[in-house]
């Protein structure tokens, strides 16, 4: 090699490692976070995106020869273990393509929790920069549903009483869970006294945590609103109880307890929801509501059981599990189109993966809960109880955008959770 051609190459590593050093790598990292949390409301594409720059960039860190301490890494290893049954569904399923998409759609369970794991941690004030720019997203993204709602204000008031819901940026469910976990963190906030984008955050975290609280009731999502009641006398009581503050703690419950009544008679979304419940509770009660929301959910865990008694141990496989369901559709109700997975994220993992994919998906979630009592964590204690509620109404993780944010939060937690009773 010439001279002038090694001084080339020697000057070009230079300017790389001058620029590519511990700061600018956690400042590319918090970027992502922040990239993948708007990704998550509004573009499929741009948490790929996102995800795919954590992954490149985990790995061009991790060999570089820049400090690194693989520090709490049993709780994010044991999350990866969220993807084994996704692996095992491609050997014995029928429908093979249909089981790699499922490993496709699943692969942030391996990729997401191994990239946090081998990129520099994110201290304490970077953590809280994530969840107060989640948070202020969450609030955000209600502007234009209020917005809508109040343009077509006895259009949508109307079809709520038939079981239709408002209008939101992604599915009205799981988005009614993402603003629950955007006002339940901000109480966490509240009663924690932190800052918020590094300023004193007491009355910014109080007012959202006011503003979502009536807009969760506004949205009439009734699994976002029993998630947010448990959400907050979870990791609200918890702190409440660690602080001592046990005034507060009977001013929280009684606010829980008389907020559905003041709801009912102030907010006609939520009562027309409410009306429109007890409806199709009556005429399932009749066996008449075969084509309602609550009977419509009810016949698809009945499906997913059935499928799950004919093959117990290892399920029919995933990726011949909405073949399976259609089947059944056709045969016992003569209906052809579009099945519906089985509303309960444990009964789709046993019909799909049998007893061992439960025990797989279950290991992979309540582990690092466990681990060194995380769970003592306020932000730790809302997202699994939040999520693990959720899935017995709805299979909350077989949205891509859902499955990302619990696995780039719960990895964020577990892999700074230092202090159990800390943020961090």
């Amino acid at each position: 090699m010439l001279p002038c051609q090694e001084n080339k190459i020697l000057l070009q590593t230079y300017k790389l490692n001058k620029h590519f050093n511990l700061k600018n790598v956690k400042n590319a990292s918090l970027a992502l976070y922040f990239l993948t949390v708007v990704s998550i409301f509004y573009s499929y594409f741009l948490v790929s995106v996102a995800l795919i720059g954590l992954c490149l960039l985990a790995v061009i860190f991790y060999f570089s020869k820049l400090s690194w301490q693989a520090i709490k890494w049993k709780p994010l290893a044991m999350m990866t273990l969220g993807i084994l049954p996704f692996i095992f569904g491609i050997a014995y399923s029928d429908h093979t393509f249909e089981a790699v998409r499922e490993l496709q759609h699943n692969a942030a369970y391996l990729f997401v929790p191994l990239a946090i794991l081998f990129l520099p941690p994110i201290e304490v004030k970077g953590l809280r920069l994530i969840i107060s720019f989640f948070i202020i997203i969450v609030a955000i993204s209600t502007f234009p549903v209020i917005w809508q709602y109040v343009r077509n204000f006895d259009e949508i008031t109307l079809s709520l009483g038939s079981g239709k819901a408002i209008p939101t940026p992604i599915d009205h469910v799981r988005y009614s869970i993402l603003v629950c976990f955007g006002l339940v963190f901000s109480f966490i906030g509240l009663i924690k006294n932190e800052t918020f984008f590094n300023i004193n955050g007491r009355k910014i975290f109080l007012f959202i945590s006011v503003y979502l609280f009536c807009f969760i009731h506004l949205l009439a999502v009734r699994s976002g609103i029993i998630l947010t009641y448990i959400g907050l006398l979870t990791g609200g009581s918890l702190l409440l109880i660690q602080s001592k503050k046990y005034l507060f703690l009977i001013l929280l419950w009684l606010i829980i307890i008389i907020s559905p009544i003041i709801a009912y008679y102030s907010i006609p979304s939520f009562k027309n929801k409410i009306s429109y419940t007890m409806y199709d509770f009556s005429l399932l009660k009749q066996g008449k509501g075969s084509n309602y929301s609550d009977s419509e959910r009810l016949r698809s865990l009945q499906i997913g059981i059935e499928i799950w008694k004919s093959n117990p141990i290892l399920g029919v496989g995933t990726g011949d599990l909405k073949s399976e369901i259609e089947k059944i559709y056709i045969q016992n109700f003569g209906i052809k189109g579009q099945p519906k997975y089985p509303h309960n994220q444990l009964i789709k993992y046993a019909a799909a993966s049998g007893i061992i994919g439960v025990l797989l998906f279950v290991f992979s979630l309540y582990f690092p809960f466990f681990y060194e009592k995380n769970y003592l964590n306020p932000y730790v204690l809302t997202l699994i109880t939040i999520l693990s509620i959720s899935f017995l109404v709805e299979a909350t993780l077989e949205r891509s955008y859902m499955l990302v944010f619990y696995v780039v939060f719960g990895s964020l937690l577990y892999r700074n959770n230092k202090k159990p009773n800390n943020l961090t």
